[in-house]
């Protein structure tokens, strides 16, 4: 999580400085700002200031002078992480494509895995429903009150099983009908936590 802040703290700073990237200006005051806002020393903050002045050449984002709003950059903070995503996923399918093709066909096993406890759960439901119409609360041991509790007990029992179940399981099944239908963004989005240390 320290790495995600990081990278978006420091990609703020970088898109508010008047930095030129083409030029590879660094200010120092930039530079000290982002060491004592990180606690880090002046060393790593330059070093992090200059890969991602890197990073965003390697984008092709060149700020302009103006002042921006605060949407206006997170439009822009999207449009370059959109872009890196497409490149890296160009890029994977391009120089290791049995890594990419293993990573898409584990997006379909989680899709599959996702639904199997809900399903589970949602099949116990039902056996409980049907096993629980078989309890009888006729003879001597029941009196008027016990048999209504027991009544009682069966019905929110079996009505909280199947809510539960069935809510489980419908959002599971959207996760999975995500991941079935956009399975590269899926597997970017676990090789982005594998490479932050996320997951």
């Amino acid at each position: 999580m320290k790495k995600v802040v990081l990278f978006f703290t420091i990609m703020t700073i970088v898109v508010f400085s008047d930095v030129s990237y083409a030029e590879e200006q660094k200010t120092a005051s930039n530079v000290e700002r982002i060491s004592q806002q990180l606690g880090i020393t002046v060393q790593e903050a330059t070093e992090l200031v200059a890969e991602m002045q890197n990073l965003a050449e390697s984008m092709g984002f060149k700020p302009k002078q103006e002042t921006k709003t605060g949407p206006e950059i997170a439009d822009k903070a999207l449009e370059m992480t959109g872009k890196a995503l497409g490149n890296i996923s160009a890029q994977i399918e391009k120089t290791a494509p049995e890594v990419w093709r293993i990573m898409i066909k584990q997006q379909y096993a989680n899709a599959v895995f996702w639904l199997i406890i809900p399903l589970g759960f949602a099949i116990a439901s039902l056996i409980y429903m049907k096993w629980s119409e078989k309890w009888s609360f006729d003879g001597d041991n029941w009196d008027e009150d016990s048999k209504n509790t027991a009544e009682i007990f069966r019905f929110v029992t079996r009505l909280i099983s199947m809510v539960v179940s069935t809510i489980w399981f419908i959002i599971a099944l959207g996760f999975s009908i995500r991941v079935i239908i956009n399975p590269e963004y899926y597997a970017i989005w676990n090789m982005f936590q594998i490479v932050l240390g996320l997951s």
